[in-house]
């Protein structure tokens, strides 16, 4: 046979492998499938148009194998559009909704995924970042007011604890004289402390079923804040017959703040007396 009409042949023959491997990859009916968009700045393997002679030729054999992986040897079906290897109906890539990419193989969609999760990874840590930033800011100024308010309450107990005043606490009530009307309160002594002003406290309210109230709940509420000669910062304590809630924890940062301040311009005044 003559050379020039055997290489037609064989042109030939390459074409319609072209052509029926092209077809294979079109949606079937009743299935979903897909033609993935080249990536930017990437050689765009998969020509444009539908005619199999201006496609590119696919092997009769995959090659889009995973790394270290035993070669396929299947039939070819397709070609990746971002590694330009040719791809099995086993390596192409399969669409989380069941569907199927008619131009990527499997690995290089995973790749695409991967590089997806990681760009959104990055523009969320990218967001939290700054109000991570601002939550350790906060905590650092809170561990330093409450160092500041430590260190004051050492300096004072040094000096022979000026100004340190006991607290009472009301435990009850009883009349003034038996049969009257009129009643005063009955208080404990409490350990001695420093009264620093009144400051913003969050208070727990019990639940107590039967009253106006059933369920527990917590808000915020001005009271009488002490510092301990230790530096601890403690509210007054609310009478024990009666409905106040129990002091938990000063409401914020601010409220910290203000009680180092206000502690501190005690100290100045006891120091010069």
């Amino acid at each position: 046979m003559d050379p020039q009409i055997e290489a037609q042949i064989a042109e030939q023959r390459l074409r319609e492998q072209d052509y029926h491997a092209w077809a294979s990859a079109q949606p079937r009916s009743g299935a979903r499938s897909y033609a993935a968009a080249p990536l930017a700045g990437a050689h765009q393997h998969d020509r444009q148009g539908l005619n199999p002679a201006h496609r590119p030729r696919v092997p009769a054999v995959c090659a889009a194998v995973p790394a270290g992986h035993a070669e396929c040897g299947v039939a070819a079906l397709g070609r990746c559009i971002d590694c330009a290897r040719p791809f099995c109906l086993s390596h192409q890539g399969n669409a989380s909704d069941g569907g199927t990419f008619t131009n990527l193989c499997s690995t290089c969609l995973l790749q695409r995924v991967q590089a997806v999760a990681a760009t959104r990874q990055q523009v969320r840590d990218q967001a939290v970042a700054p109000a991570a930033a601002r939550a350790q800011q906060a905590r650092n100024d809170l561990d330093a007011a409450k160092k500041r308010i430590r260190d004051i309450a050492q300096r004072l107990v040094a000096a022979g604890s000026p100004g340190l005043a006991p607290r009472f606490r009301v435990v009850g009530q009883k009349q003034t004289i038996p049969g009257w009307t009129k009643w005063r309160d009955v208080t404990e002594r409490m350990s001695p402390a420093w009264q620093v002003g009144e400051f913003e406290w969050v208070v727990h309210h019990a639940a107590r079923c039967g009253t106006f109230e059933c369920d527990a709940y917590d808000q915020n509420v001005d009271r009488t804040t002490f510092v301990l000669p230790s530096g601890e910062i403690v509210a007054q304590a609310p009478a024990s017959y009666g409905f106040g809630g129990a002091p938990r924890e000063l409401a914020d940062l601010k409220a910290w703040q203000d009680v180092a301040a206000a502690f501190e311009a005690l100290a100045a005044r006891l120091d010069h007396r």
